[in-house]
């Protein structure tokens, strides 16, 4: 892998509708989706994300938004085109000090063309995103979220 070509883009949306704010100039080159697209706030960061992973992601999202720090959140995107690809975000959410809404920072970086794309092709994206590729057992999120939730619900 050549990690000058990884591509990045750094964008931001209101939290309350997912709206895009801004985005900087390698946005469309990740997405394809220009400032013409989120400059009428028209484009949700939601628009991105497959149907069928709409679900998770928004729990991803909440999680954000109930811990604080930036957190690394991995999943995968539609392109303006309806391709899909594969991208590390980074996200943190902030007050907006101007007008006082909840905002967040998102750090996308598209790592489709890296070692995880045969692993995707050959096991569904949750069973990537749940387990460590080298050992095959649960990642240290998903252990956790597990051990939680058998607490919860075992006392």
């Amino acid at each position: 892998m050549n990690v000058g070509n990884i591509k990045y883009s750094v964008y931001h949306f209101r939290i309350s509708d997912f709206k895009i704010l801004t985005a900087d100039k390698n946005f469309e080159q990740i997405t394809g989706y220009s400032a013409s697209d989120y400059d009428g706030q028209m484009l949700k960061c939601t628009d991105l994300v497959p149907k069928t992973d709409i679900v998770d992601y928004l729990d991803k999202l909440a999680e954000v938004l109930h811990k604080e720090g930036t957190q690394y959140k991995e999943h995968r995107l539609i392109r303006k085109d309806g391709s899909c690809i594969v991208v590390f975000a980074l996200i943190k959410s902030y007050t907006n000090v101007q007008n006082g809404e909840l905002q967040a920072e998102v750090m996308l970086t598209d790592i489709t063309n890296t070692y995880l794309l045969p692993a995707i092709q050959e096991q569904s994206y949750a069973v990537i995103a749940e387990h460590d590729s080298l050992t095959g057992l649960y990642n240290r999120g998903e252990f956790e979220k597990r051990v939680n939730n058998d607490m919860v619900h075992n006392q």
